[in-house]
């Protein structure tokens, strides 16, 4: 793999448990598995993967901007960053009025 760039990740905020789409260049996944994805020093969980996309859930992790890079049979992509938020509450039910 030469370097991969991470082109984009969407959304820009998240909270931990939330999905990220991280669309890249030049990435290569490894056909054996051995890739992986990290956020603010965390290894994510990947749910898919392909050379232009991987969608990975954030982890629990401190600070923001959090680091995010990828990599493929030891080789690490550049890196970008996503903005973390702080989960303040959970198990509420959204209301209509």
């Amino acid at each position: 793999m030469n370097s991969a760039t991470i082109v984009s990740i969407d959304p820009a905020f998240a909270i931990p448990g939330g999905e990220v789409v991280i669309t890249t260049r030049g990435f290569e996944p490894s056909p054996t598995g051995d890739h992986a994805c990290y956020i603010g020093g965390e290894k994510a969980r990947i749910i898919s993967v392909s050379p232009s996309r991987v969608v990975a859930v954030v982890p629990e992790v401190e600070g923001t901007p959090a680091i995010v890079y990828l990599e493929s049979d030891g080789v690490r992509s550049h890196e970008s960053s996503l903005n973390v938020g702080e989960r303040l509450a959970d198990g509420l039910h959204i209301v209509a009025n």
